[in-house]
């Protein structure tokens, strides 16, 4: 099964020469906990340059001690972000996350262009629908059971000419 599906398609971005103080009033406006930090690479545009994660604001805060709010974004991002395709796996996206203790990953086209972001949150909520789904099928077939070993039911079985009426 792709990501393609379960990609987040409402993208918060942000310019790499913007602010910190930028940074976290969109992430505070729009609810969010990274901003895909994007700029032109290459003649390509919206390509992902970077990611800012609060965890990201909040660490460079512990280490320093304090935070220069209007020192560039690029200063504190995580550069050289780790993208995949919508195309991709969950398994692989899960794999990567992984292996690079990231929860957040941008999703880009072809062209490097920034299409959406998965993110873990993402990925659990589809897994455990998913574990759902399947759990029912037990759930009926357990009351399918029950059914069929009923006594009322035996006897129909035996003499298809017994009408239950319910």
């Amino acid at each position: 099964m792709s990501i393609e599906h379960i990609i987040q398609k409402n993208i918060v971005t942000i310019n790499s020469d913007a602010t910190i103080h930028d940074a976290a009033k969109q992430m505070y406006e729009k609810h969010v906990g990274a901003i895909i930090v994007v700029g032109h690479k290459e003649g390509k545009k919206k390509t992902p340059m970077g990611i800012l994660t609060d965890r990201d604001i909040a660490l460079s805060f512990g280490k320093k001690g304090k935070i220069e709010p209007y020192s560039k974004v690029s200063e504190i991002m995580t550069p050289n972000v780790v993208m995949c395709s919508p195309k991709d796996s969950i398994v692989d996206t899960i794999k990567k996350m992984r292996a690079n203790g990231v929860r957040r990953i941008p999703v880009v086209n072809e062209r490097d262009q920034l299409i959406g972001i998965i993110s873990a949150d993402d990925v659990i909520q589809r897994l455990g629908n998913e574990l759902h789904d399947l759990s029912e099928i037990i759930n009926l077939e357990i009351e399918k059971e029950a059914y069929i070993s009923s006594p009322v039911e035996k006897d129909r079985q035996l003499n298809p000419q017994i009408k239950i009426v319910i």
